[in-house]
């Protein structure tokens, strides 16, 4: 989708964004999402649902590796802040949801 038509499709609406998991690729993190916006219900045509990919598969699975996770979901939080914060000001309203370590990820949204 182009900004633009983003923009339009959440101005004046309230938004819910949606993040991931740890441990979810690009290919499964847009179907599990896209499969939540068909079961949401989301009262018409006041709502809009965004889903957030970030890169929670992308250090290798090893213990060692697992305190790097929390960073790269805190860096993801600042580069969806940033995005928020300079395109979503015509949004009636914005709500996050979330999954395991992607709560980290909106934990630093909100935070920025």
């Amino acid at each position: 989708m182009r900004l633009d038509s983003l923009l339009d499709s959440i101005r004046g609406r309230d938004v819910l964004i949606a993040v991931h998991g740890f441990n979810v690729n690009r290919a499964d993190g847009i179907a599990c999402l896209s499969n939540w916006a068909g079961l949401l219900q989301l009262p018409q045509p006041n709502s809009a649902f965004i889903g957030i990919l970030w890169p929670g598969d992308s250090v290798w699975r090893m213990a060692s590796t697992i305190p790097m996770k929390p960073k790269i979901a805190d860096e993801a939080g600042v580069l969806a802040a940033a995005f928020i914060d300079a395109n979503f000001q015509n949004a009636a309203s914005i709500s996050f949801a979330s999954h395991s370590l992607g709560a980290r990820v909106v934990l630093e949204t909100i935070s920025q």
